[in-house]
């Protein structure tokens, strides 16, 4: 062989190592491009999920909020509208009312009640005796029970020769439906 032959053939070596080396290059460059798009859409996705779970989160606690006022109207509703009316307890509560405003009790009468749909509306007749004053303080102190107590009828009569009033008071108290409390069970 001849030293012309040899470097054509050294030649050709170098040319196919360079070729080798480039396609390799272009080959790793390629892969190495495409993982890192691969990484930065992974990067964006997580950034999605990372502001999305950071408005759940904040949807959550808005909710949990929403929930706890809920709650709390619930548990206040059920304060005054009560599953069963322990009536003993209701008069008790009206009796010291009426006591406490120096007013005489002449008579007080649970009615029948009237069942309605979503609750049962039991109507309470008083009668008693009293100056306005007193009857004004002792209407205000019925609106402002911890129970719901609707006044729907009253009449107020006032001797010719007498500074007290006599005065009959229909008012009616309420208890939920024990049919509608069971749906709401079921459906918690």
């Amino acid at each position: 062989m001849t030293l012309n032959s040899i470097r054509k053939i050294d030649l050709i070596c170098l040319l196919a190592v360079a070729a080798v080396t480039i396609v390799c290059a272009v080959v790793t460059l390629s892969r190495t491009s495409r993982q890192y798009r691969m990484i930065l859409q992974e990067n964006e996705l997580l950034q999605k999920r990372s502001a999305d779970l950071s408005a759940t989160e904040t949807n959550l606690q808005h909710l949990r909020a929403l929930l706890n006022n809920a709650q709390s109207e619930i548990d206040l509703l059920n304060k005054r509208i009560p599953h069963s009316t322990e009536i003993g307890v209701l008069l008790k509560q009206i009796y010291g009312l009426i006591s406490q405003n120096g007013i005489e009790l002449i008579q007080i009468e649970p009615m029948e009640s009237i069942t309605e749909r979503l609750y049962t509306k039991i109507p309470i007749r008083l009668e008693m005796k009293g100056g306005f004053v007193e009857l004004y303080r002792l209407l205000r102190g019925l609106e402002n029970m911890n129970r719901m107590l609707v006044l729907e009828k009253m009449v107020v009569i006032r001797p010719v020769n007498d500074t007290t009033c006599r005065v009959t008071l229909t008012a009616s108290v309420f208890e939920r439906s024990e049919a509608l409390m069971e749906k709401l069970r079921k459906l918690i």
